[in-house]
C-alpha cells in the first residue's frame, strides 16, 4: 500500500505567513457550501501543493483535519487584526536569525519613495515587506564605494516570503498606507503653498 505524504500547513496564526495571503482570499471568498474540491484547493495552496499532489498524495482524513487548522488560524487572524488596525508593526523582527528593523516611514529617503513609486504590491506583497525592513543598521538603498547597492531587496526576498508573519504584515500594510496618504496629504499642501507664494511674487513683479 502505497504511504501517504505528510502537509505541511499553518496549525494556528503565529504559523501564517506572507505567502498564505491567497489562502486568506479563498476562504474569505467561500460561500460556506462546503465541497471536496473547495477543501482540497484551500489546503493544496496552504501547503504549497499542486492540487494533484494533494489529491493523490495526501491521506483523506489529513487533508480534513488540515482544512480545519487552516480555517482556525485565518478566523483567529481576522479576530486579530480586526480589533488592532491602528496598531503600529513591530520596530524590529528576525527572520532566520537576522535582525531587520523598520525604515523611517515619516521621513523616508528619496530611494525609497522611488522604489515605492516602481512597486505594485498588490501583485507583489512581500516586496513592500522586504522594502520597509531592511537589515539593523543600514539605510535604505545605500550604496558602496563602487555605487553598487548594498543589502538589495533581493538578498531577503525569499526569506521574508517564506518566514514574515502574515499578522505582522497585515499591521505594516495598514501603517505603511495610513504614512504615505499622511506624506501625499503634506506634498500636495506643500505644492499649493509654493503655487500660491509664486503667484503672489509674480504679483508684484519678483
Amino acid at each position: 500500500m502505497e504511504k501517504k505524504e505528510v502537509l505541511n500547513i499553518p496549525m494556528n496564526v503565529d504559523q501564517l505567513r506572507i505567502k498564505h495571503l491567497k489562502v486568506v482570499d479563498l476562504i474569505r471568498e467561500w460561500d460556506g457550501v462546503m465541497s471536496n474540491e473547495f477543501i482540497c484547493r484551500v489546503v493544496a495552496v496552504a501547503a504549497s501543493k499542486r492540487l494533484t499532489w494533494v489529491t493523490n498524495k495526501a491521506d483523506l482524513r489529513d487533508i480534513s483535519k488540515a482544512f480545519n487548522y487552516v480555517v482556525k488560524s485565518i478566523n483567529s487572524l481576522n479576530e486579530m487584526t480586526a480589533t488592532h488596525l491602528d496598531k503600529k508593526p513591530p520596530k524590529e523582527v528576525t527572520i532566520k536569525g537576522k535582525v531587520y528593523e523598520l525604515v523611517n516611514l515619516d521621513r523616508p529617503n528619496m530611494s525609497f519613495i522611488i522604489d515605492v513609486d516602481r512597486s505594485d504590491f498588490i501583485k507583489d506583497p512581500v516586496r513592500l515587506a522586504a522594502m520597509c525592513y531592511i537589515p539593523k543598521g543600514t539605510t535604505y538603498g545605500e550604496m558602496d564605494e563602487g555605487e553598487n547597492l548594498l543589502n538589495p531587496i533581493s538578498d531577503r526576498y525569499e526569506d521574508f516570503a517564506e518566514e514574515f508573519k502574515l499578522v505582522d504584515f497585515i499591521l505594516l500594510n495598514g501603517f505603511f498606507l495610513r504614512r504615505f496618504k499622511a506624506l501625499g496629504n503634506a506634498y500636495i499642501l506643500r505644492q499649493k503653498v509654493k503655487n500660491n507664494l509664486r503667484k503672489v511674487q509674480r504679483m508684484i513683479g519678483l
